[in-house]
């Protein structure tokens, strides 16, 4: 059944560039991505760090977002990375498992919004508690 049928967050992708933010919230799917991608373009070398913090699903395409933003490009220092803020355990595995955790440095939500289990990946929804059980 479709997500969004089920009445699920739909997602979000905003640009916060004065910051060098940018914001991933809810069901980061094709759907988000694409409507992010339509009103930004293409140029995301002023991100600097992103916040998955308020994510409660991330499809291929959301990660492919993020790994456009991390991606080796001309920046003031070639070897700084990508800040990832506010990732979920469950986040944070996929990255391992794909060999790409080294693209990023992880930190911690400002209000520890990754402690509550959110941020299932391709439709495994989950939380610290039913993961273990």
């Amino acid at each position: 059944m479709d997500r969004k049928a089920l009445g699920e967050d739909s997602g979000r992708v905003l640009a916060r560039p004065d910051e060098h933010l940018l914001v991933l919230e809810g069901d980061v799917d094709m759907s988000a991505v694409e409507s992010f991608d339509r009103s930004r373009g293409d140029d995301l070398a002023w991100v600097r760090a992103i916040d998955v913090s308020a994510v409660s699903f991330v499809d291929t395409q959301g990660l492919g977002l993020m790994l456009r933003v991390a991606a080796p490009r001309d920046r003031e220092a070639p070897s700084e990375r990508t800040a990832l803020v506010g990732a979920s355990p469950q986040v944070q595995q996929l990255l391992e498992m794909l060999g790409v955790e080294s693209l990023f440095e992880l930190r911690p939500s400002p209000d520890g919004a990754q402690d509550h289990g959110v941020g299932g990946v391709d439709g495994h929804r989950g939380s610290a508690s039913t993961a273990a059980g």
